[in-house]
């Protein structure tokens, strides 16, 4: 049997492709949703940037998505807020002022930002329990 010169090339641009593909985002810690661990598969941020009541406010939130296409989503807005959705349908909010959520890092570029959770909320049937670092996300839309 002949095996091809361009073989090795070959594997070598398969496998170049394969670690392209590995998220770049990193979980340190734990987020547990009604009791089972939620592994997130992808994750963004998103800021947002208004001006009412009479100065200019910014809201910045973290969305990670796991492999059954459920969104969690940790906003710092009032507080502290966590939305949730099944399966990608609509999100409900299921937690406000519960814990914390900070983000660290410049808005000049979202993806180098971290982000420190640490609540336990219940809402809408939903019980999450999250004490987490989170780096690496990507900006939401891109």
């Amino acid at each position: 049997m002949r095996r091809s010169a361009h073989a090795p090339a070959l594997v070598l641009v398969l496998l170049a492709a394969l670690l392209a593909c590995k998220p770049k985002h990193r979980v340190t810690g734990s987020i547990v949703v009604n009791g089972a661990e939620f592994v997130a598969k992808q994750c963004s941020i998103a800021e947002v940037k208004s001006s009412f009541s009479g100065g200019p406010t910014v809201t910045r939130s973290v969305t990670l998505v796991d492999d059954k296409n459920r969104r969690l989503s940790f906003s710092d807005n009032g507080g502290g807020t966590l939305l949730y959705a099944e399966g990608g349908g609509l999100p409900d909010n299921v937690g406000s002022g519960c814990g914390t959520i900070a983000f660290t890092g410049s808005s000049a570029d979202l993806s180098a930002m971290t982000v420190a959770i640490h609540v336990d909320c219940r809402g809408g049937g939903v019980h999450t329990r999250a004490k987490a670092s989170i780096s690496g996300c990507g900006q939401f839309g891109l």
